[in-house]
């Protein structure tokens, strides 16, 4: 089975053939070199450093950063992606940054090339096996639709409020017509005009020119950039040809439509790199309760299911090998509770431990603040 991106290193990207810029360079000047608002251009210094990577998904749909910023001022830093790295692990990194196009670093630290999530898939695909196994979580989600008429600034809300990155357009019937996705507009928030162009009229002849009229783009007809060849397969398509046409297309997705052209579901790249990081195995981490404060069975359960959650999530950024949390309850002289006393510990794969410590009347926000602390740590340790 394949497990590591050396079990497919023939997918990788050679360094000649990424696209690359210059920390100076402008949004508009680095994004002219993407097809995909998920695609990454790799960032060097004038010392032939790698500095990370630019991304439209973040920079322009996440933060709204204006067509002029410089791209030293949202750089992403990549995530370290060796040939060992799981592939399950390299399809979360991906997920997680937005970028389907990661660097491939050496131990030494250099890069070696990048890899792309649609090299994943068809280096998947040549092995029955382990394309099958990583198929078994795939399922079409709900298309997000919008009528044929409607307007590119209806669409970037869409895009925007529902969290995707492509509109299916339907006509009044609700067949499918065309899709649209966040690369196709992105160049109007690039550089947005002052002037309109005059666009082609659906028979091919151009319309009259708008002059010097002002009329923004964005209330322009989103049929106007929307793509009609469009990847489509019937809805009773065996999942495993659904994914291999994908993926032997120069798309970024396929369209399931019923007996009646009607969209029912859609398959992305980002579906599959959700289904691929799903193969995550699980890891259990031992979680320790010091019940100095003699509390029942009851209450150390829900601690301990707690600390487990949280010791899972914690675990995708800093791995670690186990959990403690000491509790101690000071009385007064009569025997009766006062506060609560709480001591967690976290302790990283590297030797490294966050420590957090409290006092509350109450056990629960208790533990909701030693969590916090940790989680607080974590984060600084990570961005540092």
């Amino acid at each position: 089975m394949l497990q590591t991106l050396s079990d497919i290193q023939s997918a990788l990207i050679p360094q000649e053939k990424i696209s690359r810029c210059a920390p100076d360079d402008t949004l508009d000047a680095a994004f002219g070199k993407t097809r995909s608002s998920h695609d990454a251009v790799f960032v060097w210094g004038s010392d032939k450093n790698f500095l990370g990577l630019a991304s439209a998904s973040y920079a322009l749909f996440r933060k709204h950063y204006p067509f002029g910023t410089k791209v030293r001022s949202c750089l992403i830093h990549s995530p370290r992606v060796t040939l060992s790295t799981p592939l399950w692990e390299i399809a979360e990194c991906m997920v997680s940054t937005g970028c389907y196009t990661l660097p491939v670093f050496h131990s030494s630290g250099s890069v070696i090339g990048a890899i792309s999530a649609k090299n994943i898939w068809q280096g998947l695909a040549k092995d029955p096996g382990s394309f099958l196994d990583s198929i078994r979580n795939v399922k079409a989600t709900k298309p997000v639709s919008a009528p044929m008429n409607c307007s590119v600034k209806d669409i970037l809300e869409l895009l925007r409020q529902e969290k995707t990155s492509r509109i299916v357009l339907v006509n009044e019937a609700g067949k499918l017509e065309a899709i649209i996705a966040r690369r196709d507009v992105q160049q109007l928030m690039i550089k947005p005009a002052k002037r309109q162009s005059a666009m082609p009229s659906p028979g091919g002849a151009r319309a009259n020119a708008f002059g010097t009229e002002t009329k923004s783009r964005l209330d322009t007809s989103a049929k106007t950039y929307a793509k009609r060849n469009i990847l489509v397969v019937p809805e009773h398509t065996p999942l495993a040809e659904q994914v291999r046409t994908l993926l032997s297309s120069g798309k970024t997705s396929i369209v399931v439509v019923d007996g009646k052209d009607r969209p029912v579901g859609i398959i992305s790249m980002r579906t599959l790199l959700q289904s691929l990081a799903l193969a995550k195995p699980e890891v259990e981490i031992p979680v320790i309760v010091r019940n100095d404060a003699k509390l029942p069975s009851a209450d150390i359960d829900y601690i301990t299911s707690l600390l487990a959650t949280f010791a899972k999530k914690l675990y995708k950024h800093s791995p670690l090998q186990r959990v403690e949390v000491s509790i101690k309850e000071s009385k007064n002289p009569a025997g009766r509770p006062i506060v609560f006393e709480l001591v967690l510990q976290v302790l990283l794969a590297s030797g490294a431990r966050f420590v957090a410590k409290t006092q509350n009347y109450k056990l629960k926000p208790a533990l909701q603040e030693v969590i916090l602390e940790v989680k607080q740590q974590e984060a600084k340790k990570h961005h540092s």
